[in-house]
């Protein structure tokens, strides 16, 4: 016995209602795609439980409006927003306001090379800022070429008391870049991802993974002691009376401000960047300084 086929003017309607409900309901990536972020977005998605790498992912691929001034950042610490959130809410915010002293980390960065906020190559820059007008230049890295054992005389003069130093030299009485400021500014563009620094060699997450030195001229080369010893003691390393010390501050992810503590007298100075050695081939990243009259 056959079944009767409902009628066509029951059907026909059905349809019609299905159809205009689909084309109805917006696309589920157009929603995604409208939503911007702010700060209280943020504060709901840590309230929530969601994790730390969730929320770094979300921020750097939506839209994004920021209050990042003084007083939010109080407030977001007090709610509960880490370090790692705020560094993505700094560097990733698309905010249409201009850059300025207050909003400048929470805007999108700028394609002017001399501005230490806009992204750059991983690498040491000394910065100027005269009349409102910045200026970063990169400093080259250079290598020591070869080094020579000093006071051995003296070692063998007092049956092995007197201590004899080791140094390394690098080529060229001068470095090419001169520095007018005796107290010059440095950024340093870190390794912002890859804290283990197996994917780029040798360069590291930290400023502290450098020391600046100051170098003695001798002939055509710069030299610094890098250890001393005696017949009964030797120590490795940088003598104090080489090193000078600096601040610094972090002002980006990878990115970070330094300062020497003490007015620069005329002379030869690099960073010596730890871990390359204390002979042939260790890195200095260097410079002179004659300051203006």
């Amino acid at each position: 016995m056959k079944k009767a086929l409902p009628a066509v003017g029951n059907v026909f309607p059905a349809i019609l209602l299905v159809l205009a409900l689909f084309l109805a309901a917006p696309p589920a990536h157009s929603q995604a795609g409208s939503e911007v972020l702010t700060n209280d977005s943020v504060i709901s998605m840590v309230k929530a439980g969601i994790t730390t790498n969730v929320i770094v992912t979300k921020i750097r691929t939506s839209k994004s409006r920021f209050n990042l001034t003084t007083n939010e950042l109080i407030r977001l610490k007090e709610s509960g927003i880490n370090e790692e959130i705020l560094m993505a809410m700094q560097g990733y915010s698309e905010s249409s306001e201009p850059p300025t002293a207050e909003n400048r980390g929470r805007s999108v960065a700028s394609n002017d090379q001399n501005d230490p906020m806009t992204p750059h190559d991983i690498g040491v820059y000394l910065y100027i800022e005269k009349s409102g007008e910045k200026k970063l230049t990169e400093l080259e890295s250079n290598a020591v070429t070869g080094g020579r054992t000093a006071g051995m005389a003296g070692t063998k003069l007092t049956y092995g008391i007197w201590m004899s130093k080791e140094k390394v030299k690098i080529p060229g009485s001068s470095a090419n870049l001169i520095v007018k400021d005796p107290q010059p500014v440095f950024y340093f563009y870190l390794n912002p991802k890859d804290r283990t620094m197996t994917t780029i060699k040798y360069f590291p997450a930290s400023v502290n993974q450098f020391q600046m030195v100051k170098f003695d001229v001798k002939g055509k080369s710069r030299e610094v002691a890098v250890g001393k010893s005696n017949s009964y003691y030797s120590k490795t390393g940088i003598p104090d009376d080489n090193l000078v010390e600096f601040s610094y501050e972090k002002v980006g992810d990878g990115i970070f401000k330094v300062t020497p503590k003490q007015v620069l007298k005329s002379g030869e100075y690099g960073f010596y960047l730890l871990g390359t050695g204390n002979s042939v081939g260790a890195t200095f990243f260097d410079f002179s300084v004659r300051p203006v009259p």
